[in-house]
């Protein structure tokens, strides 16, 4: 069935139309102006206790702020914000002093005495951190570091059948794996594998352990 319109009747619809989105307009902008002089009627100071915090006597931590710079200086739009974010910044302390533990290491205190009869041992434990991109790029890491770690790593371990290692970023093994050329490279690194000198330890294709990741995604990661 075909509907025919009565194309001399168009031109009231939209006038209809057009009248009605404009009341609606008008509806909604009473509405809201009521509402704002409302909300002026009801707009006060903080109360005592609110300015304690403002001014910073509640606690030692908090940032001193007076509330005279805290008022909303967007005099142009009706906003009735209590504080202002961009007066707060000229009185934050944004100094980043040098942690000299991250500079110089930490000062550990060891008293000698209790090693006497029964000396120290102290396990040194070889340890590498390879992030799938930091300061480079992830072929940058690998090209530059990365694959060296997992060279020796291969050169050392068929020296030395007591030597262990384990490793996380599986995204850069394979990468390394692809750029063994030498067919008993590959067979060692499988070897390795088998009796137990070297372990993948589940870090994921791009580092899940450090997140509280469920089972079943790092299966997927692994997997896909």
């Amino acid at each position: 069935m075909k509907i025919k319109l009565n194309r001399k009747r168009l031109p009231v619809f939209s006038l209809l139309f057009v009248s009605l989105v404009v009341i609606n307009i008008l509806v909604l902008r009473l509405i809201c102006y009521h509402s704002n002089s409302a909300n002026d009627k009801n707009h006060k100071k903080p109360n005592s206790e609110t300015e304690g915090f403002l001014d910073g006597k509640h606690s030692e931590n908090i940032t001193r702020i007076n509330y005279n710079s805290c008022k909303n200086t967007t005099s142009t739009l009706n906003n009735h914000s209590i504080i202002n974010t961009e007066n707060i910044y000229k009185d934050l302390n944004f100094d980043n002093p040098k942690s000299e533990e991250w500079e110089q290491g930490w000062k550990i205190k060891v008293n000698e005495s209790r090693f006497v009869h029964e000396k120290l041992k102290v396990f040194v434990v070889p340890h590498s951190h390879n992030d799938p991109g930091w300061g480079k790029t992830f072929d940058e890491y690998l090209a530059d570091q990365t694959r060296y770690i997992l060279n020796n790593m291969l050169k050392h371990m068929m020296q030395n059948p007591n030597m262990t290692f384990i490793w996380a970023e599986t995204s850069y093994f394979a990468a390394w794996w692809e750029t063994l050329n030498n067919t008993n490279d590959k067979e060692h690194v499988i070897k390795l594998l088998n009796n137990g000198q070297l372990e993948i330890v589940n870090g994921g294709w791009v580092m899940n352990d450090e997140a509280n990741t469920h089972y079943s995604a790092i299966i997927t990661q692994m997997l896909e």
